[in-house]
């Protein structure tokens, strides 16, 4: 595996094959130092490439994702499978595919808007009613649960200040 950076479709093509090699795999599983840092540096060029980045969440989001046995994953990424299963979660909560795919995404928010939705979420959770409601499986309550506890937990990024 070279050091130059490959497009994410690449080096899912490249980990593909070499998860399809017995005796790669075989050295993968038993701690094989440049193996494991091999499959590492692929999963890290194919999450890396946005194109392919949106482009699994897409297929996550429509159900049509191809989930791997035994799939890698790094960092704070989830299985396929896993995410689908995430997806259809919050599509019976109510969420539409930009809603899930952003959810999926976590990617954070600007401060102001966390800001907003944390004292949104406060100001719910506050209410006697609203909570009320919440915990009787209202189906907007949890719809708006669900969005709120997603922006919090994606977090926020700092807005460059001129």
């Amino acid at each position: 595996m070279s050091d130059q950076q490959i497009s994410g479709e690449a080096a899912a093509a490249q980990l593909a094959e070499r998860l399809n090699n017995p005796e790669f795999v075989k050295a993968y599983l038993a701690g094989n130092g440049p193996n494991v840092r091999e499959v590492r540096t692929l999963m890290e060029a194919k999450n890396a490439d946005p194109a392919s980045a949106g482009d699994r969440l897409d297929k996550i989001i429509a159900g049509t994702a191809k989930v791997e046995i035994g799939e890698t994953t790094t960092g704070n990424e989830i299985s396929t499978f896993k995410a689908m299963s995430a997806a259809a979660g919050l599509r019976e909560v109510g969420l539409n595919d930009a809603q899930i795919k952003q959810v999926l995404a976590g990617k954070p928010v600007p401060k102001a808007e966390y800001d907003l939705v944390k004292t949104m979420r406060d100001d719910r959770t506050g209410n006697a009613e609203w909570t009320a409601k919440y915990l009787k499986g209202d189906h907007q309550a949890r719809r708006e649960m669900t969005l709120m506890n997603a922006v919090i937990a994606a977090g926020f990024i700092e807005e460059a200040r001129p």
